[in-house]
């Protein structure tokens, strides 16, 4: 069993994205005291504003640390649509959040990135991490 010291060491957990436009980015896992902020925007919001929030929330330093605020969304609206898509799916991949086969098919019928109308909790959703050394 793991001791206190042990599980605290491992936080935060993040990843590293490659984007086109903005080149290598970190993404985080949700924290638990934002885990009711996440579901709001998952389950309320849809398509460029759900990935701008996301991304908002998303991206942080190689500390784990977020590098904007919530409110950042509104002007990553006004910049282009596919980074906001790159690092949203690997936010919500890293989270454990998967688009159904349906939500897939619907997604490409409508024509939308990253448009997810339900999802389901990957039982096997792998734990990357980086220390901050």
């Amino acid at each position: 069993m793991k001791t206190r010291n042990e599980i605290l060491a491992t936080l935060p957990y993040i990843r590293s994205v490659a984007t086109k436009t903005w080149g290598e980015v970190f993404v985080r896992q949700v924290k638990a005291s934002e885990f009711e902020g996440f579901w709001a925007i998952l389950e309320g919001v849809t398509g460029a504003e759900r990935m701008a929030k996301f991304t908002a929330l998303a991206l942080c330093d190689e500390n784990g640390n977020r590098t904007l605020v919530d409110e950042d969304w509104r002007t990553l609206m006004d910049g282009p649509l596919e980074p906001l898509a790159e690092v949203t799916d690997a936010f919500l991949d890293f989270n454990g959040v998967t688009m159904t086969a349906e939500d897939e098919k619907k997604s490409l019928t409508q024509g939308n990135i990253s448009s997810i109308s339900s999802v389901k909790h990957s039982e096997s959703s792998t734990s990357e991490q980086r220390s901050a050394s």
